[in-house]
Parts: structure tokens; sequence; C-alpha cells
């Protein structure tokens, strides 16, 4: 049984990373990580880029909202989600 490594806390430069969602992915795949979520802060941009990258990774590209009215943060609220086989 292959064992499960993931990651579940992304940004790509769509929010407030530096990487591409192709970049995020493949540095993800280069650390051993076979499961992980992009979680960018309003934008689901990159999605169909992340998802091109990401075969044979268990993927999930999520929206993360800040509710600063309440000053609670909602990391992925998973609005929306895409895996990639």
């Amino acid at each position: 049984m292959e064992e499960i490594r993931y990651n579940l806390h992304n940004h790509t430069h769509y929010s407030d990373g530096r990487l591409s969602p192709a970049g995020v992915v493949r540095a993800n795949k280069q650390k051993g990580y076979n499961c992980i979520a992009i979680t960018d802060h309003f934008s689901v941009d990159g999605i169909d880029e992340a998802i091109a990258e990401g075969t044979n990774l268990a993927l999930q590209y999520s929206l993360a909202l800040s509710l600063k009215q309440k000053k609670l943060n909602c990391l992925d609220c998973s609005l929306t989600t895409k895996t990639s086989n």
C-alpha cells in the first residue's frame, strides 16, 4: 500500500504565493507529496493549469476566504474542487 503524503495549504501567484499553479504542483511532487490542496484567496483562476500539471496526483483546488468582520479565517471552504488522476 502506497504511503499518502499530503500538503493541504498552498497558494499560487494568483493569491499571495510566488509560484504558478503548475509550479506549485511540480514543487510538491518533487518533495514527495501525492495529495495537495491549492487554497488561493478569492481566486480559482489557476485551476486548469494545476489540473493539467497534476497527473497521478490527488489535487483539490479550493477558494480560501477570510471573514475579517468576525475575525475568523476559513482556510478551505471547498467551493470549487476538481481532481486530477
